[in-house]
């Protein structure tokens, strides 16, 4: 009897955990998408000795489905500035995190700086990875590592102070029939893909030899001294007269980009004095669609595709100038062109060319050929190549180009390093034509030979 009464009690005992079982209702995850509040969650407070900050940010899940995170993970781990708390528990890793159908959890982000280490970038950066089997999404975590002024989209004007660096996010414009000067010893950082606009309006850089303006990247670790397309670069539409002096604009897309279509101004649109424009992974100089460009004692080196690219007419004074390209691995244009048309569909429109005069300029790089004209007939086109030493595959003896050297060496100093001063001997010395030259070198000194290029050499 006790048997029997046994068997039917554990009978009864599987019978009901297997219909427990049945009755209860399993949540099924589908693999579906998910969406975050923000794309970068950004700290635009300014530190001035120890900072610290909170933010938040949500996730949505818009499925009709629930959905499981296998993990949630912030990608710097617990040696991040940055410090994760999500769905009410802290931690640098979250696994198995279920969200409802049409729900929405929260995360918080703090984050603490010593910004008087110095081992910080301009931008402290990290993310958040969020894993959902195949799927994997990033959140970005950004945060100003130093007291600068924030610009991000704005519209700028007036005098921008020069106690501390600048930091540009997206962009900032100077726009229609305003005007922004920059003082001597103003820094301005982008961060990636950031850019500087003028936009029917005028910039007035004033820099002084010393004491230049500086455009740049906001990575400030040595490894990204001399790396290009950490941001835009300076793009003029449409400008009122704009001047840039004694200015340092390095590691952009384009360093200086002009576009004039729609102006009929007989000024030149930007006049660029004494500066530097350095290591840009396309263009240095960049004017198209009627430019009107003056450039003096300028060095452009180093770009991926050419140092200047004057396309589609506009008119240009170039003198004492010095155009390199000698570390753009896998360059194959040449580092300077001149081009009087633009083509659309099947189309060919010229344009004048109103001026083009270079006077005391060096065209010289790693190609064998570092020069091409490509002009199309047109009844406005003027242009000269003054006691220029050019690097050609061939050369042109055309009346238009007058007492210009062919294919030497300059010599200069050190490329890698952007010294183009050169060393004596060289074809640059003292084969500049007097009357033109300008009245001293980029670095102040008088005009005594005069040289040839960017630089005056005993």
């Amino acid at each position: 009897m006790k048997n029997i009464i046994g068997y039917f009690l554990g009978l009864i005992i599987v019978s009901t955990l297997l219909f427990s079982t049945a009755c209860k209702k399993d949540s099924i995850f589908v693999s579906g998408d998910f969406s975050f509040s923000v794309d970068t969650v950004l700290f635009d407070t300014v530190f001035t000795t120890i900072g610290s900050a909170t933010r938040n940010f949500k996730v949505y899940n818009g499925n009709n489905s629930p959905i499981k995170f296998d993990e949630i993970r912030l990608m710097g781990g617990t040696n991040s500035a940055f410090r994760l708390n999500f769905d009410g528990v802290p931690g640098v890793l979250h696994k198995d995190i279920e969200m409802d159908r049409k729900d929405s959890l929260f995360g918080f982000i703090d984050v603490t700086l010593n910004v008087n280490d110095g081992n910080y970038p301009m931008v402290y950066m990290d993310s958040i990875r969020f894993t959902q089997g195949n799927k994997v999404k990033y959140l970005y975590l950004a945060v100003w590592g130093q007291d600068v002024y924030i610009h991000n989209q704005d519209i700028s004007e007036g005098v921008w102070p020069n106690d501390k660096p600048h930091l540009v996010y997206g962009y900032t414009a100077v726009d229609s029939a305003k005007t922004l000067t920059l003082l001597p010893g103003t820094r301005i950082h982008f961060h990636k893909n950031a850019a500087f606009i003028v936009y029917k309006g005028t910039l007035d850089i004033q820099g002084t030899l010393g004491n230049e303006v500086t455009f740049q990247g906001d990575r400030l670790e040595s490894f990204y001294s001399d790396i290009p397309g950490q941001w835009y670069g300076l793009r003029f539409i449409e400008a009122k007269p704009s001047t840039i002096e004694y200015a340092v604009i390095k590691n952009g897309q384009v360093g200086v980009q002009i576009d004039s279509t729609g102006t009929s101004s007989p000024n030149y649109t930007v006049e660029i004095k004494n500066t530097k424009i350095l290591n840009n992974s396309f263009f240095g100089v960049y004017p198209v669609a009627g430019a009107r460009l003056k450039m003096e004692n300028t060095v452009v080196n180093n770009a991926g595709l050419a140092s200047a690219y004057l396309f589609a007419g506009g008119a240009y004074n170039f003198t004492n100038c010095t155009f390199a390209n000698y570390n753009a691995p896998g360059r194959n244009t040449p580092l300077f062109v001149l081009q009087n048309y633009f083509q659309s569909g099947n189309t060919i429109f010229v344009r004048a060319l109103d001026e083009a005069f270079f006077t005391n300029c060096v065209f010289y790089g790693t190609l064998s050929n570092e020069f091409n004209i490509d002009l199309k007939e047109h009844p406005f086109m003027n242009y000269t190549f003054d006691h220029c030493l050019i690097k050609s595959d061939e050369v042109i003896t055309e009346s238009q180009f007058n007492n210009c050297i062919w294919n030497e060496d300059p010599k200069f100093v050190n490329t890698e390093e952007n010294n183009f001063k050169f060393t004596i001997p060289s074809p640059l010395n003292n084969l500049g034509n007097f009357g033109t030259a300008t009245p001293s070198d980029i670095e102040g000194n008088p005009r005594t030979g005069p040289d040839i290029g960017a630089y005056e050499v005993d």
